[in-house]
């Protein structure tokens, strides 16, 4: 089985906040972009396990196949919080809020060649799938940073968050074959769209560099870590499974997970 590996990506991260004169209370807005692109292709014998059964290109052995898949992940968070010492060298800061999600996947299937019943059209007889799948929605955060002094400045920090996001699944699939002579049939068109509440955590933890000036009221912050989200339930595909009954057909689950390392600079004033 041939399937599309994905490699390093980057993104960004910007946020704001500001510290409330009651009781240290804190608010931060942050603003989270990602985008990936990957391809893969094989050439030789290839079976098709993407396209409808109906078509008479799937059962056939086809000597080209390529998938090409992109991702669009952006999330918004305002947080309220409150940092304090439990003990000299560890703090904590519990937070709640709120959590806006965009998280977009496109995928493209192409196969070419093979051979049509006893005729053979090398290179001529084509197949097309694009699936797309969407989830946008809203809902609560809570969570909890950490920060473990080691002295100097420096300091190990953990992250953990938890958010419930309330919004709209849209899948939308198209299967095109095309001719010898070019000419394009469309063999399925498929929508679905539902609402639910989707899970999605977040994990951090890492090494932090903190500088104080001008008798702390600056501050200059520095850190590198891993981060790990994981959105469950979003990762969905269609897999069409007979080639009697019309519209019989299987959506795979998965949860979607994104991990990566992260860097951060930060001034507080």
């Amino acid at each position: 089985v041939k399937n599309v590996s994905y490699d390093w990506s980057w993104g960004w991260r910007a946020g704001l906040g500001y510290n409330l004169p009651h009781d240290g209370w804190d608010m931060l807005l942050n603003y989270t972009w990602f985008r990936s692109g990957e391809s893969s292709k094989t050439d030789g014998a290839v079976h098709q396990i993407w396209t409808n059964p109906t078509d008479n290109v799937a059962t056939a052995v086809v000597n080209r196949a390529k998938g090409k898949t992109s991702l669009h992940f952006d999330y918004l968070d305002f947080q309220m919080g409150r940092e304090f010492f439990v003990s000299k060298w560890l703090t904590l800061r519990p937070f709640v809020g709120a959590r806006g999600l965009w998280a977009h996947r496109n995928m493209t299937v192409k196969y070419r060649g093979g051979e049509l019943g006893a005729a053979p059209f090398a290179d001529v007889i084509k197949l097309k799938e694009k699936l797309n799948n969407r989830f946008c929605g809203g809902g609560l955060l809570t969570g909890l940073d950490t920060q473990w002094g080691l002295g100097e400045g420096w300091s190990v920090y953990g992250q953990f968050a938890l958010s419930l996001i309330y919004g709209t699944q849209r899948l939308h699939e198209k299967q095109d074959q095309y001719s010898p002579a070019n000419a394009r049939t469309r063999i399925a068109h498929f929508k679905d769209h539902w609402t639910n509440v989707r899970t999605m955590t977040d994990l951090g933890a890492g090494l932090r560099w903190d500088r104080l000036l001008d008798n702390d009221y600056y501050r200059i912050r520095l850190q590198l870590g891993w981060e790990q989200h994981i959105l469950a339930g979003f990762d969905k595909d269609i897999n069409f499974v007979d080639d009697v009954v019309q519209g019989k057909f299987t959506i795979n689950q998965g949860d979607f997970a994104l991990s990566g390392l992260s860097f951060q600079a930060r001034f507080d004033f």
